[in-house]
């Protein structure tokens, strides 16, 4: 910020939307693991699974493996590496639903985390992105892998709009009717053209309402 009060950096630009309610660490190889899911990777055929990630997130959301296997609330989800990738193969999701208690603690997620393991991203380029790569093997000895080395959301690699959109009426309309949500969202989007934020403000105190 200049001395006049205008800025020449807009920090703004910078800050990174998260595209899932989980720590910043998992992003990249939940992303890997929802790309997997989307080439139809069959996850009962999964043999073993290896994460490869960066030495600075290891302390967070890899260790102690035992404790980041069986999360015992959303909050320890939220933070296990082998959660987030579980839940990417195996639905292809990693949204607020999938931070329920059936979601964590479903079988199939456990057995999934319990053939996953993780390796030290020698390549990454920690800690200016959070890098994630899934390499998966399969039941015939055959291996699949995907990496994202710029985790979706960072500034390098924003989220579109429609990203942003798509993620909003995930969460808003887990406590509100879609046309609720659609209403919020317009009077967002038109704020700089509002007369006033009333009607906004009425929207958003309103109490949930059927879905």
């Amino acid at each position: 910020m200049q001395r006049d009060g205008t800025a020449t950096t807009w920090e703004v630009e910078n800050v990174a939307i998260k595209p899932f309610p989980v720590c910043h660490f998992v992003h990249a190889s939940a992303d890997a693991a929802i790309a997997l899911h989307r080439q139809g990777i069959d996850t009962s055929r999964i043999r073993s699974i290896e994460v490869r990630v960066p030495a600075g997130v290891v302390q967070s959301v890899c260790e102690p493996v035992a404790n980041k296997r069986r999360p015992k609330g959303d909050y320890e989800a939220k933070f296990s590496l082998v959660y987030g990738v579980a839940s990417g193969l195996l639905r292809g999701r990693l949204a607020l639903k999938e931070l329920q208690a059936d979601a964590y603690t479903d079988p199939a997620a456990l057995a999934l985390m319990d053939r996953t393991t993780y390796a030290i991203d020698t390549q990454s380029t920690f800690p200016r992105h959070y890098t994630g790569e899934v390499r998966v093997t399969l039941d015939d000895g055959s291996t699949l892998a995907h990496r994202e080395p710029v985790n979706r959301g960072h500034a390098e690699r924003p989220l579109s709009n429609d990203e942003v959109r798509e993620k909003f009426f995930e969460n808003a309309t887990l406590h509100f009717s879609l046309a609720h949500a659609q209403s919020v969202c317009e009077h967002v989007l038109a704020l700089d053209r509002l007369a006033d934020a009333g009607t906004l403000e009425t929207l958003l105190a309103q109490d949930p309402q059927p879905r």
